[in-house]
């Protein structure tokens, strides 16, 4: 099909006035519904169709967004969009006498009972890889501290004396929905450390982050809600928000954040309810938003607005020099915009699950009703158990232990990634803090075909195709560097790199006129 053609013909007719990405959304579904697309047909990626249309990239993207809402078109990871059907009207069914309907035996038909996003979620995760556990094999996937970093022995002491001692009943009985109280007094002495000015009516006490996560869906999306993310972003943090049937507009980034061009596009709709960022360590890249682009943020979030929810998951983890201050520091009615979470979990251990939320006092009360429907409170033994620790000033010194050995693996995961990819045309950033960098393999190669050579070779990591919002790119991975000390991460890097020789020499195989290396696109992110 002439895309060209076909858009000039329905964009000249089309008001002015209407957005441009309107426009194509109309142009491509009067093509569905006339028979000119039919179902199956390939759609243009949204960089071809930018291109094609000489356009803005997010605009393509919105539009396709739009018409992957309405279920017009779907993507499929590696392999492309295409049409999906053709609009359908739903009509009210017919009256039903339940009484007349006849009793039926055997057993459960559960795949009809599930929702679609269930479906959904089970079809992505059949697609994320088996990793290989165990023996020699090299695990560069996982994000969470290694074993040997959790402060256990000291948790066991402050346990045994909270147990002993008299009138501990607490610990066994429900906390109040915003958290034990010595432990919100606690949270709020330690970000003012990150330079966040938190009134205990401000601040919430998460099981977790991830819990913050599903209590801001909960509390603000209804069905085709728009929300701002980066592109790519964390997995589940997608599929919360798609679990609540929202439309999500990824942007993309660039060393120093996210895309301003980008977001301002997304913001102009009107509809967007909040934007989810990580402005530090950001997960999956590592990337670390610049001071400026922080501004930046906050100032376009002001014009249009449009609250923040910023997610600071790994804010204590940092690597060069003093961490920058969260969006919610950056200037006095910061807190007006901007709703601010974080976590312990990831630098202390996974299990700990004790995070923090800070916004407006209406928003925290509204939130707090959205928990008690989730969870009733957070485990009253942990909080306890956290508030000693942060009251010993123990996380400060677990923290200077762990930031200390973290630089030191994420160094190395540097160096040798550079030593053995010289050349080649892979691409890795540099994260500043966090857990995680993000590496670019030329674009004719997949993250999942080389994940086959690696656990031959004995090392694992995460592909990158899930943590998109939109156009996957297959060529990307997640590589976790706290997990392993520096000599396992060398060697671990060193099996990455014969695996990715072998793939190579087998895509050389099949192709063997076709020259392979770097090229001009190849810029680090």
């Amino acid at each position: 099909m002439d895309w060209l053609d076909l858009f000039d013909i329905n964009l000249s007719l089309a008001d002015e006035r209407t957005p441009l990405y309107r426009r194509i959304v109309d142009a491509i579904s009067g093509a569905i519904e006339s028979g000119k697309l039919k179902a199956g047909d390939k759609l243009p990626t949204n960089r071809e169709l930018a291109s094609k249309l000489k356009i803005d990239r997010s605009t393509a993207s919105r539009a396709y967004d739009e018409l992957s809402s309405r279920g017009l078109i779907k993507s499929h990871v590696g392999r492309g969009t295409f049409v999906e059907s053709a609009a359908i009207k739903v009509t009210a069914p017919n009256p039903v006498s339940y009484a007349a309907m006849p009793v039926r035996s055997g057993a459960i038909d559960w795949q009809n009972r599930y929702s679609s996003y269930a479906s959904e979620l089970y079809s992505l995760m059949e697609k994320q890889p088996r990793l290989t556990q165990g023996g020699d094999v090299i695990n560069f996937a996982a994000g969470i501290p290694a074993r040997h970093s959790y402060p256990q022995e000291e948790f066991v002491d402050i346990m045994q004396e909270l147990i002993k001692s008299s009138g501990e009943s607490s610990l066994f009985e429900f906390s109040p929905a915003s958290g034990e109280p010595a432990l919100r007094a606690a949270v709020i002495k330690h970000l003012e450390k990150r330079q966040v000015i938190v009134r205990d009516s401000e601040l919430m006490i998460l099981s977790g982050s991830q819990q913050g996560i599903d209590l801001m869906s909960n509390l603000f999306l209804n069905t085709h809600d728009l929300v701002v993310t980066e592109n790519p972003t964390y997995f589940w943090a997608i599929s919360n928000f798609k679990a609540r049937q929202a439309d999500i507009v990824g942007c993309s980034l660039d060393d120093e954040g996210i895309r301003l061009d980008e977001l301002e596009s997304a913001l102009m709709s009107g509809r967007v309810k909040f934007i989810y960022l990580m402005p530090s360590g950001q997960n999956p890249t590592g990337i670390t938003m610049s001071f400026e682009r922080r501004k930046a943020v906050l100032a376009l979030a002001r014009r249009f607005a449009t609250p923040i929810f910023e997610d600071d998951f790994s804010g204590d983890l940092f690597y060069d020099g003093e961490p920058l201050p969260p969006l919610r520091a950056i200037s006095a009615d910061a807190s007006e915009h901007v709703i601010y979470q974080g976590t312990f979990s990831k630098a202390l251990a996974p299990g700990i699950r004790l995070g923090w939320l800070v916004a407006p006092p209406p928003v925290i009360e509204r939130l707090n009703f959205a928990k008690r429907g989730a969870d009733l409170s957070t485990n009253s033994m942990a909080q306890a158990m956290l508030t000693e620790f942060l009251r010993r000033g123990s996380y400060d010194r677990h923290l200077a232990r762990i930031n200390a050995t973290y630089t030191l693996r994420r160094d190395a995961m540097l160096s040798a990634l550079a030593q053995y990819f010289a050349g080649t045309g892979v691409t890795f950033t540099r994260p500043k803090g966090g857990l995680f960098l993000w590496l670019k393999l030329p674009d004719y190669m997949s993250a999942r075909n080389l994940l086959t050579f690696a656990q031959r070779a004995g090392v694992s990591f995460s592909p990158g195709d899930l943590c998109y919002v939109s156009e996957p790119d297959a060529s990307t991975i997640r590589l976790s560097f706290i997990q392993n000390d520096q000599d396992t991460i060398k060697e671990g890097v060193k099996r990455l790199y014969n695996a990715y020789k072998l793939y190579l020499a087998e895509l050389e195989d099949k192709a063997p006129k076709q020259t392979y290396g770097a090229t001009a696109e190849h810029v680090l992110i």
